[in-house]
C-alpha cells in the first residue's frame, strides 16, 4: 500500500488476526471491562444435598492444604476441575 509516498510492507511470518501499522493509532476501551465470571449465573442462596462433594472441592482448594505439598519452597499452583454430563449440576458447587 503506497499513500502519498509512503510505503510500508510485512513480509515472513504467521499473523493469526489482523496487523494494525500507523503512525497514530487510537484504541477505545469499553467503559466498563466484565470481570472473567461475569458470565455465570448468580449462586443460589438455598443449596443442599452436596455437602460431600463441596467439601471434597473446597478441600482441595484449602491453600492451607497445598502449602505443605510445595517442593523446594516454590509456589504451589492449585488447580481443580469440576466434571460431568450436561445438565447434572457442576456450576451450583462451583458458585458456592
Amino acid at each position: 500500500m503506497s499513500v502519498t509516498g509512503i510505503s510500508n510492507s510485512i513480509s515472513n511470518g504467521v499473523f493469526f488476526s489482523t496487523v494494525v501499522q500507523g503512525r497514530r493509532i487510537k484504541i477505545e476501551l469499553p467503559p466498563q471491562i466484565s470481570p472473567a465470571l461475569h458470565g455465570l449465573p448468580p449462586a443460589s442462596p438455598v443449596f443442599v444435598g452436596r455437602d460431600p462433594h463441596l467439601g471434597v472441592l473446597l478441600g482441595r482448594l484449602d491453600p492451607a492444604a497445598g502449602a505443605s505439598a510445595g517442593r523446594a519452597g516454590g509456589p504451589v499452583v492449585i488447580v481443580t476441575a469440576v466434571g460431568g454430563l450436561a445438565g447434572v449440576g457442576k456450576t451450583e458447587p462451583a458458585l458456592q
